[in-house]
């Protein structure tokens, strides 16, 4: 009974703000000197000139991506005891737009809680993420938030999908796993719609292991990196 009128209050801490802002405003600003740098070099040559400027044009992309993961700081999901209230930002695939939602439902407007799997794949890297996320009587999905595998500590996504199915009583529906392809194409076109056409279970263990061997890549690849940079300073 306690937990039932308990409220779960699910929001970024002051330390992870501060830290992921110090550490996006620096990634954008490097990204966009580098675009800057790309403009400014002097070159003759019309092929060179077209391809620093798509340079540019791409570190300026990538530096705006960053800028933009800074939305994911307003998170607030409050799992009350009589109704749930939301404050969001709207993502087209792993992007967060300018735009915010902002919802305080009863728990009888929602119909169903609900979590896939969306496997990312660029340049044969494989990234598997966890979306949860609900759906009100109106047949509105809202997205809660997003969970990537064998990324360590985040926010705890399930824990609220599971509070809150318990509070509409409802269970946790999981839908299965869907091949987003790569990233850049999401923040184009957005993910696959809700409902589609999933994996079968061989598959979906397949990319699990595709993305645990791209998380052992990356983790190897900074051991030599840092290996690399001792021996030149020895």
């Amino acid at each position: 009974m306690a937990d039932e009128q308990e409220t779960f209050v699910l929001r970024p801490g002051r330390a992870r703000i501060v830290l992921l802002t110090i550490g996006l405003v620096f990634c954008g600003a490097v990204f966009y000197f580098m675009a800057a740098v790309c403009l400014a070099i002097p070159v003759d040559n019309v092929l060179a000139r077209f391809a620093l400027t798509l340079l540019a044009l791409f570190l300026a992309a990538l530096a705006t991506y960053f800028l933009l993961l800074l939305r994911t700081t307003i998170i607030r999901i409050e799992v009350g005891p009589e109704r749930l209230k939301l404050r969001l930002p709207r993502v087209r695939g792993p992007l967060p737009l300018l735009s915010t939602i902002r919802a305080d439902l009863p728990y009888g407007d929602i119909v169903s809680v609900e979590h896939r799997e969306e496997a990312y794949v660029s340049f044969g890297l494989v990234t598997v993420q966890r979306v949860f996320s609900i759906v009100t009587r109106d047949g509105v999905r809202i997205v809660l938030g997003v969970m990537t595998e064998n990324w360590g500590a985040q926010m705890p996504y399930d824990q609220a999908a599971a509070r809150i199915a318990a509070r509409a009583h409802v269970t946790v529906a999981d839908r299965g796993t869907v091949r987003v392809g790569g990233v850049i194409r999401a923040m184009i076109h957005d993910v696959p719609p809700w409902g589609g056409e999933t994996t079968d279970p061989a598959e979906r263990s397949r990319w699990h292991r595709r993305a645990t061997l791209t998380m052992q890549l990356l983790m190897l690849l900074m051991g030599l990196i840092a290996v690399l940079r001792a021996c030149s300073h020895s």
